[in-house]
């Protein structure tokens, strides 16, 4: 040995915050709903959004009819399909709306920024009812001088400040 060597040191690391969110939110909007009346006793049944048209909810069970060859390749193919799906048993409150029983405040009265098209925004925030603008005015100290000897003779300004909030 020549008492050289090297060293090679190897670590994994998490994506961008701003990627692993837009991923997750991409996942969230193409989430499943899945039936939890089975859940635990093999394929879960999985619940498809049907045409407006027709009523009622089609279902297709994620097991295998040994009868036939092509509803075998059918559902290892949608099963494969699944495997990228986030899956969902219980929809979400809708947050928009004040709920007691389930301690929702909803958005109503919540301040937002009328210039964002973020998550911060009216638009967002707002649940699509809309906002109004509140122009409060107070007063406070302003154009402070210290005067020798001690003591501080300040004016009073009126400040008008804009909020924008949800309706």
């Amino acid at each position: 040995m020549s008492g050289s060597c090297q060293l090679k040191t190897c670590w994994k690391s998490a994506p961008n915050f701003h990627i692993v969110g837009r991923v997750l939110k991409h996942q969230f909007r193409r989430a499943i709903l899945v039936d939890q009346s089975n859940l635990g006793n093999g394929e879960p049944l999985i619940v498809f959004k049907r045409d407006k048209n027709k009523t009622n909810a089609h279902k297709m069970k994620g097991t295998i009819d040994k009868h036939s060859n092509q509803t075998e390749k059918h559902v290892t193919k949608s099963a494969k399909k699944l495997e990228s799906y986030l899956l969902y048993y219980q929809r979400s409150p809708n947050f928009c709306e004040k709920d007691i029983n389930m301690d929702i405040l909803g958005t109503a009265g919540r301040r937002c920024n009328k210039n964002s098209t973020l998550s911060d925004g009216c638009s967002s925030l707002c649940c699509g009812r809309g906002f109004k603008v509140v122009t409060e005015t107070h007063f406070e100290r302003c154009q402070c001088k210290f005067q020798w000897c001690c003591f501080v003779e300040c004016e009073l300004c009126k400040i008008e400040k804009s909020t924008s909030i949800c309706i």
